[in-house]
């Protein structure tokens, strides 16, 4: 049960969200309480009611008129998170990893404007200062902020930090991106109207409400955006002329009514700050100034319920944007991040590149030394020029700034990655046929300029493929990965491990990627969080038995039988024949006949293979297949695919248990050692999308001490995934890894510093130049 405040549900109430927008009827506190009460309890059921009203009244004392949800209650959890040194604003270091699993729940903006409002009230007529002395300090390129750290404050004054794995896509962060929505919805909703059309974007509205939709979506940020307008003239004691909704002095009740039938015609399209501010001023820096007046207005006028009703329901449509733009704790796995990549949120802000790049180097621009940005590359050259184009622009706009500052000027690389998509039309021949022709077609474009000498052919330092693991294994993508080896590229990475059915399925897709890619020394893998998950937290998670694939639990099969055959020790060799009789069940029900298994190995380790050529070898005269061969084109016809699909049951820990799974874990890591295959660990993405519930199980303490204990482990470097989506930069990341070892693991700083400088010194190494 978690013992905090109840009001970090404050602003992902939908309940008090849809009695505004739908009833346009006001809410007392009690019904507050109970909203967020119930938000608590959903989170796990099994805990009686009377544990959670005792937490209720914990997280309400104090709180008495709806004002102080605001002014006493998130004063309350920015004072938790939030310190302040010197006029800036740093997260509470021994927080660090449950502040970052705050910030789905609440954007930060918010809580840094209530914890400098703490600290420094503001002036009447002294706002201009205000900004500038506290507010662009804190704010200017990102509102997320880190821990006072001293020995990671020292890197960064040695030239910043290595960022290995990022994706541009899904980087801009809720408080930014926010501005775009009030300020251009029709052009949010044409987007959100084309994403609408895919079936896990419906369910990511069904999720968070099942009277949300495109329609209603823009409908509520036409009506935030009119909500801010009267929270502006409220505190800012701007007359209400003109505003046909205020007319005759209404009732709360009525005002919600108008507000609610109101097209947002008497709105204009800026910040209603900017005019008194500057223009120029930054729309989230505006923001920030108006969140610290309402808060305030709202300590001078606890009693008054129309400014207090306003600001909730104006952060309720915050609070469900939000939800739409952060993976939150509670969304497990990876088809739920997917969810967040497809709903086209920020498909308008991302236009550009500029915001993006600064956002991820800081507030003081310090935080990147070397970044390597994942790109999905087009279907022709002119394309992926006009797209290197706005990145080159938008990078250049981030130097720029830092030579002014004389900070040395970061460098990009970029990695260009395929993207994994679901066989929803089979071939009746060749698995996967559409996507390994899209491939095909594409690394052609890539090799095309690569063969150039121009700014595009240097650009370009790295291979990846991404997305669902689910949608299509390494093997899809193996011939085009050797064709551009092959062509000249040198640096190759592929997102292998990350989400499973079965630790057996990521562990074998890791291996997969090594061996069908032509993965070599210094090449990488992303995420691999298969290979240090505890298998005691995963089965807690998916529970004594799982379903999955015939066809898949028998390749697992197969690779675990030649994992333990070639490195098991004498008591996992016991296993093997045990392993064998099950195989032969599963191949027989999949292939309609008896199959040896040295066989069925051999095939398995010819899916690098394009069976295209195979295809066309047997239009050859005097072409004798193997039966090796044929066992593998065998593999991709349509009759077996049906079979290879049927669900079965079984036990999570069935033929191998709990340790001879951590064995397995260890000899991928061991084959990665000795082969230099790097892991790319992405902290907070890895946490959120993966079996854990916290920073305290987080993998990469498991790579830790299996190093100490003597075990092969492969060299390690750090990424952020999506900054957008996790609510990151690169120094946070580093923030979360040092902050659960020294507060959750109670390690010795220097053993720490060790490591990190470690990690640091790797993504240098081994970085895709």
């Amino acid at each position: 049960m978690n013992t905090y405040s109840y009001l970090r549900h404050l602003l992902n109430d939908e309940r008090a969200l849809w009695s505004y927008s739908m009833e346009g009827r006001r809410l007392s506190l009690d019904d507050v309480k109970r909203h967020v009460m119930l938000k608590e309890r959903g989170l796990n059921v099994q805990i009686p009611d009377h544990y959670y009203r005792l937490g209720l009244d914990r997280s309400f004392e104090g709180i008495k008129e709806l004002s102080q949800l605001f002014t006493v209650g998130i004063g309350r959890i920015a004072r938790r998170y939030l310190e302040i040194r010197h006029g800036k604003i740093y997260v509470v270091a021994s927080l660090q990893n449950e502040w970052q699993q705050m910030l789905p729940c609440i954007p930060p903006l918010l809580l840094i404007a209530m914890r400098l409002w703490q600290e420094f009230p503001l002036e009447r007529g002294e706002e201009k200062d205000y900004v500038k002395r506290y507010i662009i300090p804190n704010t200017s390129y990102t509102a997320l902020v880190s821990p006072y750290l001293p020995r990671l404050e020292d890197m960064l004054t040695g030239g910043g930090l290595s960022d290995v794995h990022l994706h541009l896509n899904g980087a801009l962060e809720t408080d930014i991106t926010w501005q775009d929505f009030l300020s251009k919805p029709f052009e949010i909703r044409n987007e959100l109207e084309k994403a609408f059309e895919k079936s896990k974007v419906k369910e990511q509205y069904l999720e968070v409400s099942s009277l949300l939709n495109p329609a209603k979506f823009y409908q509520l940020l036409r009506t935030a955006a009119l909500l801010r307008e009267l929270l502006f003239r409220y505190v800012n004691g701007v007359g209400m002329d003109g505003m046909s909704m205020m007319a005759g002095n209404p009732t709360l009740e009525t005002l919600l009514k108008r507000v609610n039938e109101a097209d947002g015609e008497e709105v204009e399209n800026g910040h209603p700050l900017a005019g008194k501010i500057g223009d120029d001023m930054p729309p989230h820096v505006l923001e920030a100034l108006l969140y610290i007046e309402v808060f305030q207005y709202l300590s001078l006028h606890p009693d008054n319920d129309t400014v207090s009703s306003v600001f909730h329901y104006y952060l309720l449509i915050l609070g469900l944007v939000n939800r739409m733009l952060v993976q939150q704790t509670v969304h497990y796995g990876f088809e739920e991040f997917q969810k967040f990549t497809m709903n086209g949120l920020r498909e308008y802000s991302e236009k550009h590149y500029s915001r993006r790049f600064l956002q991820m180097a800081g507030n003081e621009l310090r935080y990147i030394h070397l970044l390597e940005g994942r790109f999905s590359p087009k279907d022709s050259k002119a394309m992926n020029e006009d797209m290197l184009d706005l990145i080159r622009t938008g990078w250049r706009n981030l130097t720029q700034k830092q030579k002014a500052l004389g900070i040395k000027e970061a460098r990009l690389y970029l990695v260009a990655h395929f993207i994994k998509q679901p066989d929803n039309h089979p071939d009746d021949l060749i698995r996967h046929k559409t996507l390994r022709l899209r491939v095909e077609h594409r690394a052609e474009v890539l090799t095309e300029m690569f063969k150039e000498q121009t700014f595009y052919n240097e650009a370009i330092t790295g291979i990846d493929a991404a997305a669902s693991e689910f949608d299509a294994p390494p093997e899809v993508f193996a011939p085009a990965y050797r064709k551009l080896r092959s062509a000249g590229f040198e640096h190759f990475t592929y997102h292998a491990g990350e989400d499973f059915f079965h630790i057996l399925s990521g562990l074998r897709a890791i291996y997969e990627a090594i061996i069908f890619l032509d993965l070599r020394r210094c090449d990488r893998i992303g995420h691999a969080t298969a290979t240090g998950v505890p298998v005691g937290l995963w089965r807690e998670n998916v529970g004594e038995h799982i379903f999955i694939k015939q066809g898949e639990w028998l390749d697992n099969l197969l690779f675990a039988y030649c994992m333990i055959n070639q490195y098991g020790d004498t008591e996992m060799h016991g296993l093997l024949p045990l392993i064998a009789l099950r195989i032969d069940k599963l191949s027989y029900a999949i292939y309609q006949e008896y199959l040896p298994l040295t066989l069925q190995i051999d095939a398995w380790q010819e899916r690098y293979r394009n069976p295209q050529e195979i295809l066309d070898g047997y239009e050859n005269v005097g072409f004798n297949p193997s039966e090796k061969e044929k066992l593998f084109m065998s593999y991709h016809s349509k009759k077996v695919i049906e079979r290879y699909n049927e669900i079965i049951e079984v036990d999570s820990l069935e033929l191998l248990n709990e340790q001879h799974l951590n064995r397995l874990q260890q000899i991928v890591l061991g084959i990665m050692h000795d082969r230099e295959i790097v892991i790319e660990t992405l902290p907070t993405s890895n946490v959120i999308i993966g079996n854990h519930h916290s920073f305290s199980t987080y993998h990469l303490i498991t790579w830790f001490n299996w190093k100490r204990q003597g075990l092969p482990i492969p060299p390690i470097v750090v990424g952020t995934d999506d900054v957008g989506i996790f609510a990151t930069n690169i120094y946070n990341e580093y923030c979360n890894i040092y902050c659960q070892m020294m507060y959750d693991k109670r390690m010795n700083a220097e053993d720490i510093m060790a490591f990190i400088r470690e990690l640091d010194a790797n993504a240098r190494l081994y970085a895709f130049k």
